[in-house]
C-alpha cells in the first residue's frame, strides 16, 4: 500500500511540474515503484491460491468432524434406545460454540444461505436437514432439475457466495448431494468482484461468456463494471426463467 501511495505521489508531482529535470526524476522514480509493485504480484497470487487451499481443507476437516459427531450421536441414541432410555437430542455445546447457532436460514440462488452447521445431525433420522434452531433447510424447488439439465448439456457451473459460515455452506452442499455440480466454488465473505475474478482465472473464461443469477441486487451492482450478463431472481431460481434468461443472452450474443 505504501508503494502504491508513493507511486501516486510521484505521478501527481510529474503532472504538476514543468521542470524537465524534475519530470525525468519523477518518471524514473515512478517506474521503479511500478517494478516494485509488479514483483509482488506473483507473491500475492500464490497467497490467494494458498488461502483457497486452506479454506477448502478447513471446510473438509469441519465436515469430517460433523460427520463423526453425527455418527457418535446416532450410536449413542441407538444404544440409549436399546436400553430403554430417552435419547439426548441436545446439540453438542462445543460445536455450537465454535460455529454459532444464530445464522439465519434461507435459500440463495438455490443454495441455503446459512444454516447452523451442527443442525444436520438428524437429517438421516427423519429425511430432513435442520438448522440449529430446528428449522428445515430446503433448496428452491426447481434447482435439482436445473442442475440436472446443465449436467446433461455439459455446461460448467460455478458457485459464488459471500456467506461467513463457510463450513456450514460446504456441509449443506454435501448433504444436498449437489457439491459435485459446481466448480469452481468461491465461498467466503468478500465482494462478488473477487469471486468472479477467481472464477475467470480458474476457468479461463471471459465474463461475457458467463451468466450470473442472484437474488441480491447489491451483488449485481458490484459486477456492473464487467461485461457479465446478470439476472435478478428475487424469489429464487425457477426453471422457466432460467431457460428464458439463457435464451436471451444467447440471442444478444448472436445479434452482437
Amino acid at each position: 500500500m505504501k508503494q502504491l501511495e508513493s507511486l501516486v505521489g510521484r505521478l501527481r508531482l510529474l503532472g504538476s511540474t514543468r521542470s524537465s529535470v524534475l519530470r525525468k526524476k519523477c518518471v524514473q522514480a515512478a517506474l521503479d515503484k511500478v517494478f516494485d509493485v509488479a514483483r509482488w504480484i506473483p507473491t500475492y497470487q500464490r497467497i490467494l491460491e494458498v488461502r483457497d487451499t486452506l479454506i477448502e481443507h478447513q471446510s473438509k476437516l469441519i465436515i469430517d468432524k460433523l460427520v463423526l459427531t453425527q455418527e457418535r450421536d446416532m450410536a449413542r441414541e441407538k444404544a440409549g434406545t436399546s436400553a430403554g432410555e430417552i435419547p439426548e437430542t441436545r446439540p453438542d455445546d462445543q460445536t455450537r460454540k465454535e460455529h454459532g447457532e444464530d445464522m439465519p436460514t434461507g435459500v440463495r440462488a438455490g443454495v441455503p444461505q446459512g444454516a447452523g452447521v451442527h443442525a444436520p445431525k438428524d437429517c438421516h433420522l427423519n429425511g430432513k436437514i435442520l438448522d440449529s434452531r430446528g428449522r428445515e433447510c430446503l433448496l428452491f424447488p426447481d434447482v435439482p432439475a436445473i442442475l440436472s439439465w446443465l449436467e446433461s448439456k455439459n455446461i460448467q457451473v460455478a458457485l459464488a457466495s459471500r456467506i461467513t459460515n463457510i463450513a456450514g455452506a460446504c456441509l449443506l452442499l454435501n448433504l444436498f448431494n449437489i457439491r459435485h455440480h459446481f466448480w469452481p466454488v468461491e465461498v467466503y465473505p468478500t465482494s462478488k468482484v473477487l469471486h468472479f475474478e477467481q472464477i475467470r482465472k480458474k476457468t479461463e473464461m471471459e465474463y461475457c461468456d458467463m451468466i450470473f443469477f442472484d437474488d441480491d441486487k447489491r451483488n449485481l451492482r458490484d459486477l456492473a463494471r464487467f461485461e457479465l450478463p446478470c439476472v435478478h431472481v428475487p424469489k429464487g431460481l425457477k426453471f422457466d426463467e432460467f431457460i428464458g434468461a439463457l435464451s436471451d443472452v444467447n440471442r444478444q450474443f448472436k445479434e452482437g
